[in-house]
């Protein structure tokens, strides 16, 4: 894959946009330094592996970005209700992402 291509916004990504996207509420510089921006950077190296490696993230790695997602949301401070709507968000990006890719599955053709 050329470097102009990329792939489809993958889970990791998503991950990273939810994270950006939600507002910071906790006033300790040195708890959002320690927390947000190191889950943050680690959520961003493992999306510049995907994308290098030209593949979509193992469940493992599905997991792993989720529980960062999670305890960067915490260390946000997020209300309840809004830490739920995000991971809810993740989710059903992610159950969108498994009919797109079983559909491809039955569709490609066989190789020979």
């Amino acid at each position: 894959m050329s470097t102009k291509q990329r792939l489809a916004p993958s889970f990791v990504t998503k991950c990273l946009v939810l994270a950006a996207s939600a507002e910071n509420k906790n006033e300790d510089s040195s708890q959002y330094e320690k927390e947000v921006v190191e889950l943050y950077r680690s959520l961003e190296m493992l999306d510049e592996t995907l994308e290098v490696e030209g593949r979509t993230p193992s469940e493992d790695e599905k997991q792993r970005a989720a529980e960062w997602l999670q305890r960067l949301l915490t260390a946000k401070q997020l209300h309840p209700q809004e830490w739920t709507e995000r991971m809810e968000e993740l989710w059903s990006f992610s159950n969108s992402c498994a009919l797109v890719d079983s559909n491809a599955a039955a569709i490609r053709p066989e190789r020979k």
